[in-house]
């Protein structure tokens, strides 16, 4: 999955110079600016003259499909029949990235090496995507090398990037990896967080956990809710379960207590012989008692609590992390549950402790958790 994440984004190209007529580009600006409904009912009413224009009917024939078959016969009827023209060579580009959505990639590379076009740099994009699908990483690499020498600020010049490092990471090139990753800042613009989450990924599996750790923070720090800040969040988790030591504590920031310093009662003893002043050993104070456990507290609960103080132990972008963490706390005696939560298209489980009947209780949990390297904060709803 994470591969056809990398491979799939459909993108049009069309840069080639082509004999057609301004009634013809007019049309052409129409399904470009996506005016499909306008540019369809002009199409039909074009009188092509000559095989570039008989093309561009038969391509744009297919924007009208409604299905990605009905799509894909268009245009390679429109290719076989018309291969030498513009419209042709991207018909064969298109039924290229339909291909690839099928995970038909034999047929996907066979429509590639029919484009001989030199204005059709796109190609080398979906052929590095092909070569990348089927573990073929010394062709990825060169091929989305060609991709960025002829067009480093194309529409896709990101993602060729990109896979130039995912190249290297599955050789466990780390190093290789790290300074591929340069290609990317040098765009103009890019996504600095997930080129971080990547970065510190890289530095991760090389084995240098000081540079990871710099990286997911930077990357983290960018937006707390995103997919990339997901993932930064359980390679954290990942690293802290083989180094303890590690400091995430930014993962989960809250305000310090306001402690409140009781003064030293000493007691000094009078007798005959002038003993020396010795401090009273002041009795320890007993922890709170907490809530009692609930054993019909469901584990996933349906919306947030209307009110009270609690204690947010985690959000994880998988559902099964968060079930486990629940089912750690409440072998603690301590009532918990997770909550499903989505923002925007992001879709994430937090795990609650609670509630608390006073701040008291929470921290004491809290720092339970803590002994088992369980970081939270406390929250009130």
């Amino acid at each position: 999955m994470r591969k056809l994440n990398i491979v799939i984004m459909l993108l049009i190209c069309s840069v080639l110079s082509a004999q057609v007529r301004r009634d013809f580009t007019n049309v052409e600006k129409l399904f470009l600016s996506g005016k499909v409904s306008q540019a369809s009912n002009q199409l039909s009413r074009l009188k092509p003259s000559n095989n570039e224009e008989r093309a561009f009917t038969m391509y744009y024939a297919a924007f009208q499909k409604t299905s990605s078959s009905e799509a894909l016969n268009q245009y390679l009827a429109t290719s076989r029949r018309h291969p030498k023209t513009k419209y042709g060579q991207l018909a064969m580009l298109e039924a290229a990235k339909i291909y690839i959505l099928e995970r038909d990639m034999d047929s996907a590379q066979a429509q590639l090496r029919g484009i001989y076009s030199p204005d059709i740099i796109e190609r080398y994009y979906w052929l590095a995507c092909i070569n990348f699908y089927n573990d073929e990483y010394s062709a990825a690499i060169a091929n989305s090398d060609n991709y960025l020498r002829l067009a480093p600020k194309g529409k896709v010049a990101e993602p060729a990037a990109h896979i130039i490092v995912e190249s290297y990471l599955m050789q466990k090139k780390y190093q290789s990896a790290i300074s591929a990753l340069s290609k990317v800042r040098q765009l103009p613009s890019y996504d600095r967080q997930y080129y971080h989450f990547k970065q510190g990924y890289a530095h991760e599996m090389n084995g240098n956990y000081g540079e990871a750790l710099k990286s997911y923070q930077k990357g983290y720090e960018l937006d707390k809710y995103s997919q990339s800040a997901f993932s930064i969040e359980e390679r954290l988790f990942a690293m802290r379960s083989k180094n303890a030591s590690l400091d995430i504590s930014f993962l989960y920031p809250y305000e310090p207590l306001e402690i409140v310093e009781a003064e030293e009662e000493l007691i000094v003893e009078n007798n005959d012989n002038n003993q020396k002043e010795e401090p009273e050993v002041k009795e320890e104070k007993p922890l709170p008692e907490l809530p009692p456990l609930i054993p019909a507290l469901p584990e996933k609960i349906t919306q947030k609590p209307s009110s009270g103080l609690y204690i947010q132990a985690g959000r994880f972008s998988l559902e099964s992390n968060a079930s486990r963490l629940v089912a750690n706390i409440r072998k603690m005696e301590v009532n918990a549950s997770y909550l499903e939560e989505r923002k925007d298209k992001d879709l994430t489980w937090v795990v609650l402790a609670g509630p608390f009947a006073d701040r008291d209780q929470a921290e004491s949990v809290r720092l339970m958790l803590k002994d088992k390297d369980i970081d939270s904060f406390l929250t009130r709803f």
